[in-house]
């Protein structure tokens, strides 16, 4: 099942540089093993925010649940997740044209 999320970060404003420097590099670093397990499909960034599209896939939405958890940033996250499907248009472009281009 893949899953849009929504997902804006609020660390503590007392927070150092350093420690928020931290988190960060803790949050992508598991990102990335995220993404390489396929759990992670896509990230965008919002301009201008602390916040991100993404599109997660698996089989449930406790699955779901339990990988947002694992983010070291979870904590100061607000999160908002519908699940998604392909849209028609999409299957019709791959049975006419064949793959959807990468992004």
């Amino acid at each position: 099942m893949r899953w849009l999320c929504n997902i804006r970060a609020d660390l503590p404003g007392e927070w150092t540089q350093a420690q928020r420097d931290d988190m960060v590099n803790r949050e992508n670093e598991h990102a990335a093993t995220l993404m390489q397990r396929g759990v992670l499909r896509r990230i965008f960034r919002i301009v201008g925010q602390t916040a991100n599209y993404s599109i997660w896939e698996t089989e449930t939405p406790e699955e779901l649940h339990a990988a947002l958890r694992t983010l070291p940033m979870f904590p100061f996250q607000h999160i908002t997740v519908v699940p998604i499907i392909k849209h028609p248009v999409e299957e019709h472009f791959e049975r006419t044209r064949g793959p959807v281009p990468p992004l």
